[in-house]
C-alpha cells in the first residue's frame, strides 16, 4: 500500500512571495486551484493507494473531505517538516509499505510522473527525490515505509536529503521531472503555469491582467509524457563511511 502525504499551509498565508503581483484573493484560488489539480493527479495515479492531507486550514480540510480524502487538522502549522514526521507515522502504522510526500504548488505534475518516482521504489532504491526546477528544493520524495529518514523540506533540501541518505548509507535515486519540478512559487511561475494551462483552470490569472494572456493549448503534452517517460536521473549509492561529494 503506497499513501500520499500531501501539506498545506493556510490560505492566508500561502504564496506570500506572490503578493507583490497578486491580490489576496486571487493569491487564495491559486493555491486552491493547484491542490485541487495535485490532488486529482495523486488520485489519477494507480500506484497511490490512498492520499492525507495535512493542514491546518479549514477550507482545504473541507474540499479534501468532500473528494473522500482522510484529513490530519493541525490546530496551526507548527513546521513543515514536523507535520509530515507526524503524518509519516500515523500512515506507517496504518500499515503502509511506502510513502510519496508531494506540496500543493505543482499542479503540472501528472499521475504518470508520480509512478515514475514509485517506480524508483521497486527498483530497489531506498529513497527516491525529485527536485524543484531550480535544483534546489525538493518537490517529491519517496520512501520505504520502513527506512528510517527525516523529512528535510526547505531550503536546499534537494542536497540535504540526498546528503542524509549518504550519512545513512540508502541508495538515493534524484529524478528530473519536469511537471512535478515546476512549484509555482515567483511571478516567472505564473507565466510558465498560464502557458501550459490547456485546460483553461488558470485562466483568472490572465484575466487578472498580472499574466501574459499568450496562446493556450501551444504546448504539445504528447511530446512530453513522451520524454517523461524517459526521464534523466542519477542515482547515489552511499556507505556510511564514504568520502563521496555530492
Amino acid at each position: 500500500m503506497t499513501v500520499a502525504i500531501l501539506p498545506m499551509s493556510s490560505l492566508q498565508r500561502a504564496k506570500s512571495r506572490l503578493a507583490d503581483v497578486l491580490p489576496d484573493e486571487t493569491r487564495q484560488r491559486l493555491v486552491v486551484t493547484m491542490f485541487e489539480d495535485v490532488l486529482a493527479a495523486l488520485r489519477a495515479c494507480q500506484a497511490v493507494s490512498s492520499t492525507l492531507v495535512v493542514t491546518p486550514d479549514e477550507t482545504i480540510s473541507e474540499l479534501a473531505e468532500a473528494r473522500g480524502v482522510s484529513v490530519i487538522r493541525e490546530r496551526a502549522m507548527r513546521g513543515l517538516n514536523p507535520a509530515i514526521a507526524r503524518a509519516c507515522v500515523r500512515v506507517r502504522r496504518g500499515g503502509a509499505q511506502r510513502l510519496l510526500i508531494v506540496p500543493g504548488d505543482i499542479p503540472l505534475a501528472s499521475a504518470d510522473e508520480f509512478s515514475t518516482v514509485l517506480q524508483a521504489l521497486d527498483a530497489g532504491h531506498d529513497i527516491a527525490v525529485v527536485p524543484a526546477h531550480d535544483g534546489l528544493g525538493t518537490n517529491a520524495l519517496a520512501m520505504a515505509a520502513g527506512v528510517d529518514f527525516a523529512p528535510l523540506f526547505g531550503m536546499c533540501s534537494h542536497a540535504r536529503h540526498l546528503a542524509q541518505a549518504k550519512a545513512r548509507g540508502l541508495t538515493a535515486c534524484s529524478l528530473r521531472l519536469t511537471g512535478i519540478g515546476r512549484d509555482i512559487d515567483l511571478p516567472t511561475d505564473l507565466h510558465e503555469l498560464a502557458v501550459r494551462d490547456c485546460a483553461g483552470r488558470y485562466d483568472f490569472l490572465r484575466d487578472s491582467g498580472r499574466v501574459p494572456r499568450g496562446r493556450l493549448g501551444s504546448v504539445n503534452f504528447g511530446g512530453e509524457t513522451a520524454r517523461l517517460r524517459g526521464a534523466s536521473s542519477t542515482t547515489y549509492q552511499f556507505q556510511a563511511d564514504s568520502e563521496e561529494t555530492l
